[in-house]
């Protein structure tokens, strides 16, 4: 299934003209199996080195950080400002 969702969804955002990208997951296992570094080897995507539960290197939690900032020096007024800003972010 991980296989599948990654064949059909991320390697052809990976493959878009002029974009050059790292692919990159943590280690548990489904994205670690023999199917998916397979998967990955054949279809030739540079896969990052990630250490297991690193929490120095959780993209997601900077990102919130980075958003939240965004949204506030804005001043939206309504929901809809907001929504316009995270999605131009």
């Amino acid at each position: 299934m991980y296989c599948d969702i990654l064949k059909q969804n991320m390697i052809p955002s990976l493959r878009r003209p002029g974009h050059r990208a790292v692919f990159q997951h943590d280690n548990e296992p489904k994205h670690t199996s023999k199917m998916t570094t397979a998967l990955l080897k054949k279809l030739s995507v540079k896969v990052m080195d990630w250490p297991s539960i690193s929490p120095d290197l959780n993209s997601f939690e900077h990102l919130w950080g980075i958003l939240k900032l965004k949204v506030e020096l804005s001043k939206a007024s309504n929901i809809h400002q907001v929504c316009d800003i995270i999605v131009k972010e």
